[in-house]
């Protein structure tokens, strides 16, 4: 399942329902001129600017944490989730953090 975001950016969503569970994994993939390759995203910590890049395109975007990244990611697939009739992932779903790179170019 897929979705424009508006900021070239395109969520995949896959969902995965066994034993009455549903799993629920995300990706983002450059959306600037139908790339389609996968993004990265750089930041020094969850609490600094998380910057989405293509390996073609460059910067994409940028979110001012990894909360306001994850928000935008759950608002994202909740919107495919929901037109699909699936469970959208609520504040009490249990999620793997945002693997994170750290920016090679910072100095810390």
């Amino acid at each position: 399942m897929e979705n424009e975001t508006g900021i070239n950016l395109r969520i995949e969503v896959k969902v995965n329902t066994e034993g009455g569970k549903q799993t629920v994994q995300t990706s983002f993939v450059c959306d600037k001129g139908k790339c389609g390759k996968e993004i990265e995203v750089r930041s020094d910590g969850k609490n600094t600017t998380h910057n989405v890049l293509c390996p073609e395109h460059g910067l994409l975007t940028s979110f001012p944490n990894e909360a306001a990244l994850r928000k935008f990611t759950v608002d994202a697939a909740n919107k495919i989730l929901s037109a699909h009739g699936h469970d959208l992932i609520t504040e009490k779903t249990s999620y793997t953090a945002i693997d994170d790179n750290p920016d090679p170019n910072s100095v810390n």
